[in-house]
């Protein structure tokens, strides 16, 4: 079995963790977008109403002209049960970890580009492959379009694939922050993303000054449809 588990922290900042990926805040930096909006191809813009500020009080969105940047672990496991006559027997194997850090840049209202630097030695070769930025649709706390870059180089689909994982826990309700005059509250929901459609699990608590919400996610990626 395969399980995400996903823990946000709201205002001003998401902080996440989760089994398998995991997101530790490390700086805001408040400079220019890096993104390079030439290198891609846009084939959604924001529609009227997006920015206005009735909208944005129903959803997390990301400040323009800033990069966000962020910590992450990314572990791709496998586990398998054996089904012996004496007993059956649990086998967990890490197959790969990836250190780095993700840096996520406002385009506009519902654009954001994502750009990962990876530490690790193991990965190399991936380098500039994880580099390369990569845009995503964000509203209402939904992922809604994902945009291809084009590069002079093929980008491998193992590569293309950790930036998905990386959006796909960035992904919350819609009208989440509407839920401010309940301290707790838990919900099941049914969400689409890079996965399919998947049964998930949220927690969600406030603070008493409401400072601060933290979000609890968790999906079992084999019931995905």
């Amino acid at each position: 079995m395969f399980g995400l588990k996903v823990l946000f922290v709201l205002f001003p900042l998401a902080l996440v963790s989760s089994e398998g990926l995991i997101f530790n805040h490390h700086k805001i930096n408040q400079n220019q977008p890096e993104a390079r909006t030439e290198r891609f191809i846009l084939s959604k813009r924001c529609q009227n109403g997006d920015s206005n500020d009735d909208a944005r009080e129903r959803y997390i969105r990301f400040s323009s002209n800033h990069t966000y940047v962020y910590d992450v672990q990314i572990s791709n496991e496998v586990s398998a049960i054996l089904n012996r006559t004496d007993s059956p027997r649990r086998i967990d194997e890490t197959l790969i970890t990836i250190n780095g850090q993700a840096k996520l840049s406002p385009l506009n209202p519902c654009e954001v580009s994502l750009r990962l630097e990876p530490i690790d030695e193991e990965i190399k070769l991936y380098q500039r492959q994880f580099r390369e930025p990569i845009v995503f649709a964000y509203k209402d706390g939904i992922i809604t379009e994902i945009y291809s870059p084009i590069t002079e180089h093929q980008v491998e689909p193992f590569v293309i694939n950790v930036k998905k994982s990386i959006i796909s826990a960035l992904q919350t309700m819609p009208n989440i922050l509407n839920m401010k005059e309940k301290s707790s509250t838990q919900k099941v929901v049914i969400e689409t993303d890079y996965f399919g459609d998947c049964e998930t699990d949220y927690e969600i608590d406030i603070a008493k000054d409401q400072s601060k919400i933290s979000v609890r996610k968790q999906k079992d990626l084999l019931k995905c449809m």
